[in-house]
């Protein structure tokens, strides 16, 4: 293989791997979806058909307001 054709990708690895922008968004959107997770399980199990229907009221009216699913 020739190993001129590997230096561009190996060049944009690199800069890849020391960027650090974006970092903490991630980082706030995993700590987000385990909150999430954690306070669904804590949850009794008569308050979910409840939430769905809530979730659902949301859906319709943005569907309404917007005209996309």
């Amino acid at each position: 293989m020739n190993l001129l054709r590997l230096r561009p990708l190996l060049r944009t690895l690199r800069q890849l791997r020391s960027d650090q922008r974006g970092q903490d968004m991630v980082e706030y959107s995993v700590l987000v979806l385990m909150v999430t997770f954690v306070a669904y399980g804590w949850l009794p199990t008569h308050y979910a058909p409840s939430l769905s229907h809530i979730w659902g009221r949301v859906a319709s009216v943005m569907y309404t307001l917007t005209g996309v699913s």
